[in-house]
């Protein structure tokens, strides 16, 4: 007959230890258990509207106002003059009880056919969040993703309270003081992305 662990069996020492790896098992249960839904990362790219829902965050991404950026057969301009042109408006709301930080990038859009793309370094932004001050300068400068998956560039990163709504306007135009022969009869095409993380 094959021997049996039996708990009646064991020394005092020996059943203390069993207890504590038992309860050490089950603290450990716990905190995975009540931790899981503490950390959360979404992102979503091509829509008008796009709601996420989860747990407590609740993060909505409306950009029905904007098409996608694009700039061609411009002429170059000041920054007097772009700081002015037609905005790209979109908000960020956060309809759940807790914190959120996100991150909006501007990504590349696939061309038409026959187009080239002009390069980041010609074209200026200026991107201004709940009527504060514009942040500017050009496309070229922003830190650019490291995902292959996702070309883009991080425009900003911010953080909505409960119930907090971001209202942004995007600017972009032909940098003058950039401008030459190299970005005539060129297309500069992006789209809006948002990665939000709790």
């Amino acid at each position: 007959m094959k021997d049996k662990l039996n708990f009646e069996n064991l020394k005092e020492s020996d059943k203390k230890q069993v207890k504590s790896l038992l309860l050490v098992i089950c603290l450990v249960g716990v905190v995975l258990v009540g931790t899981s839904y503490a950390w959360l990362t979404i992102t979503k790219a091509g829509e008008k509207s796009v709601g996420l829902t989860a747990g407590t965050l609740n993060l909505t991404y409306d950009d029905t106002g904007s098409e996608v950026i694009t700039l061609t057969d411009v002429l170059p301009v000041s920054d007097s003059e772009g700081l002015v042109s037609t905005a790209y408006t979109f908000k960020v709301t956060n309809t759940g009880n807790i914190n959120t930080t996100y991150t909006i990038y501007l990504d590349d859009e696939e061309l038409t056919e026959g187009d080239t793309r002009l390069d980041d370094k010609y074209v200026k932004y200026a991107i201004t969040k709940n009527s504060s001050e514009p942040i500017k300068g050009l496309v070229s400068s922003l830190t650019a993703s490291t995902d292959s998956n996702k070309p883009g560039r991080s425009l900003i990163t911010s953080t909505l309270t409960p119930n907090g709504v971001d209202t942004y306007q995007l600017r972009v135009w032909l940098d003058e003081d950039a401008f030459d022969s190299e970005a005539t009869e060129k297309t500069f095409k992006k789209v809006l992305r948002i990665e939000a993380s709790q």
